[in-house]
């Protein structure tokens, strides 16, 4: 096995790498030390010059003999060594793990720019596959995220972000350091279970690996032909999106009802992605279903604070906030959980838990409710044959206002918050249905707040 590694590395990366150059991604773990053992193994012909990055993360005891251990390696082996300390100053209370890769990343960038090395290598191998397979396939999320571990993309545009173990699995990597009597340092953090990915690499993936001894290979396998599929898909949908697109920066209606219904959705996906915003499956089952509601030729869904969905007769917008211009009468939005909802005309509504400890303000309103299969809630205006339940049964709000002598201009402006069934919970600043609770200090409630922006 030890030469098998040898000599299937060496065939690998003669396909993946074409360059004179490569700045190698360090950590002195075993995969690390691994890698850079490997290239150097590599017959003349083949072996580019090796220059070495290595971050000091200041987040373990063991940081410091560390870097003085890849010191005097590159120092013996002849090889450049670039080393940067992350400064504790910058260690942010959450997200730690994210900000260290952008450190890094950033490192890395900055070091092949001044010495015009176009390829970066890091030692993922076949295991670190699985377990981001794993992850992303648990967490949910767009498809293309299952390819996981790419062998070779683009980076920073001008770079290429290789990884030369990835057909290979730990114990084999293992195998060879131990044949070679390689020196490296074990991360402690690795055998803890309190990681998503520790967990899958200790308890499950170790069964799957039972179960067919090729697991590895196949998840690989499977990745690199998502790859390919996602590749070619985004290269027809993004020609699409470009017939559809018009000199305004507005899209065809006509031209996307055209499209089969899983193009429609991958193109409504692209079209929205290109304004940073992934969204949600059943934000696009709202999009399509206005977008195809040829009752509504105006209207718009809200993707989030900022970024609209806008339909205008003909065509269709992605709008920031500011820039829509929609009748009141056609307005659409869901309550997330935990946020306020800007409406037209100066006032916000949120929905919240009871126990989130918003304090009161003056002349707002709220609903108080214990329901989870309400949501997710909606607030619109009212529609054809809408109506409130009462104790009296459900009664119609056309009724409710002109019982209580609303004017017909004021009905079609008043907001109502409906349930994911489309019933009608409650009138705003009218009548909240039978449904409605009073708030209740030890009982799981939630609450819907509205406030005109003006009064707060």
């Amino acid at each position: 096995m030890f030469m098998d590694l040898k000599r299937e590395f060496t065939q690998y990366f003669k396909k993946i790498s074409h360059s004179s150059k490569v700045l190698v991604a360090v950590s002195t773990g075993v995969d690390s030390m691994t890698l850079l053992d490997l290239l150097l193994q590599l017959p003349t012909s083949v072996r580019p010059r090796i220059y070495v990055a290595y971050i000091d993360h200041q987040l373990r005891q063991e940081s410091r003999q560390e870097r003085e251990f890849i010191v005097e390696f590159c120092k013996q082996k002849g090889l450049p060594l670039f080393s940067a300390v992350w400064p504790l100053s910058e260690h942010p209370q959450n997200g730690v793990e994210e900000a260290a890769r952008n450190f890094r990343y950033t490192f890395f960038q900055k070091i092949l720019k001044q010495n015009a090395i176009s390829e970066l290598l890091t030692a993922h191998h076949a295991d670190d596959q699985a377990e981001t397979f794993l992850m992303k396939l648990i967490r949910g999320g767009e498809l293309g995220q299952l390819c996981a571990i790419r062998q070779k993309r683009s980076f920073a545009t001008n770079f290429w972000l290789i990884r030369p173990l990835l057909p290979f699995s730990k114990n084999l990597i293992r195998e060879y350091a131990q044949k070679r009597q390689l020196s490296f340092f074990e991360d402690r953090t690795n055998q803890t279970n309190a990681f998503l990915r520790n967990r899958l690499r200790h308890q499950v993936v170790p069964l799957l690996k039972k179960e067919n001894p090729r697991f590895l290979e196949h998840i690989n396998a499977y990745t690199a032909q998502l790859a390919e599929v996602c590749i070619v898909a985004q290269h027809v949908i993004a020609k699409q999106v470009n017939q559809l697109k018009n000199v305004t920066g507005s899209y065809s209606l006509q031209g996307w009802k055209e499209l089969t219904t899983a193009e429609q959705t991958m193109v409504l996906r692209q079209i929205i992605s290109s304004h940073n915003y992934h969204a949600s499956e059943r934000q696009l089952e709202q999009a399509g279903a206005l977008l195809l509601n040829d009752a509504k030729p105006q209207g718009w869904i809200q993707l989030q604070k900022a970024l609209f969905l806008k339909k205008e007769y003909t065509t269709f917008t992605i709008s920031p906030t500011q820039n829509v211009t929609v009748e009141a009468s056609v307005f659409n939005s869901q309550l997330n959980l935990g946020e306020w909802t800007r409406l037209p005309h100066g006032a916000e509504i949120g929905l919240f838990e009871s126990t989130a400890g918003i304090e009161a303000v003056s002349g707002e309103q709220r609903f108080y409710f214990s329901k989870r299969a309400f949501l997710p809630l909606t607030v619109r205006h009212r529609l054809p044959g809408d109506k409130l339940p009462t104790r009296v049964g459900k009664q119609k709000i056309k009724k409710i206002f002109i019982e209580k002598k609303i004017p017909l201009q004021e009905r079609n402006k008043k907001w109502i918050v409906a349930a994911s069934s489309g019933l009608p919970l409650w009138i705003v600043g009218v009548r909240q249905s039978d449904l409605s609770e009073q708030k209740v200090n030890d009982k799981m409630q939630y609450m819907v707040i509205f406030r005109n922006i003006t009064e707060k």
